[in-house]
């Protein structure tokens, strides 16, 4: 969804296109943006903030040949249920940087959290999307326009986002992922795993190395034989990958 959605930003803006989760595996992250240039953050809402991965990106971080506060970064939150005051604990994570947030933004997306949530039928997918098309394109008109309209959330939702927080940074266990027998040792959720804690075992099976992981679910949505589950929630249910990337 994010993805999707940078992929439209980019057309209307230009620019690189960098992925967070293999950003955070180098050493240093440095990037050095010419004057006026936006420095766009697209990510997905968990537990009502930034996923972990956006955390850890922020706190290593460095524009060079700029200070700070003169770096102009809007923000772009896909979401499939409520985001809260995940805008306003986005800032506080910049803040312990000196880093800004000019704008944020949020779009409607398929639901993808299915460890939790029942994802849309196929159908329902494309309609969600569609009206995400047209979302999308006045978050980019009215940031064309000097960020004309923006979303603040109401500071009454701060404590929801900050017991979201709590749970997400205290939780997130992996113990209850497993394989099942339809696994063809594809490889495909090591790659696509955003923490890099998926190994194939000599058995050419995946193990999680570490007892939590960012829950973004992609191992469990993108394994093409439905073979990765959570517990007993993720059992029968419908895995959802972006139709149109």
């Amino acid at each position: 969804n994010s993805k999707y959605i940078a992929k439209k930003v980019q057309n209307r803006f230009g620019g690189d296109i960098y992925d967070i989760k293999e950003e955070i595996r180098k050493e240093k992250i440095e990037y050095s943006p010419a004057e006026g240039e936006i420095v766009f953050l697209v990510f997905p809402t968990f537990y009502f903030n930034p996923p972990k991965p956006v955390d850890e990106f922020i706190s290593k971080v460095e524009f060079s040949g700029i200070q700070g506060e003169e770096v102009e970064i809007c923000a772009i939150t896909t979401y499939g249920t409520y985001t809260f005051a995940c805008d306003r604990m986005l800032r506080r994570i910049l803040a312990k940087r000196n880093l800004k947030l000019r704008a944020f933004y949020q779009v409607k997306m398929p639901e993808s959290y299915i460890m939790l949530f029942k994802i849309p039928l196929p159908e329902e997918q494309v309609m969600i999307i569609r009206r995400a098309d047209k979302a999308i394109k006045d978050v980019c008109d009215a940031i064309e326009f000097n960020y004309r309209v923006l979303h603040e959330s109401s500071l009454i939702k701060m404590p929801v986002s900050m017991f979201g927080h709590f749970i997400y940074r205290n939780k997130r266990p992996t113990k209850k992922v497993y394989v099942t027998d339809k696994c063809v040792s594809c490889g495909l959720c090591e790659k696509v795993c955003s923490d890099g804690i998926i190994k194939i075992s000599d058995k050419g099976i995946p193990e999680w190395t570490e007892d939590r992981c960012s829950h973004c679910s992609a191992c469990i949505n993108r394994c093409p034989e439905n073979a990765i589950e959570y517990g007993k929630k993720t059992k029968n249910r419908v895995r959802y990958v972006n139709p149109y990337e």
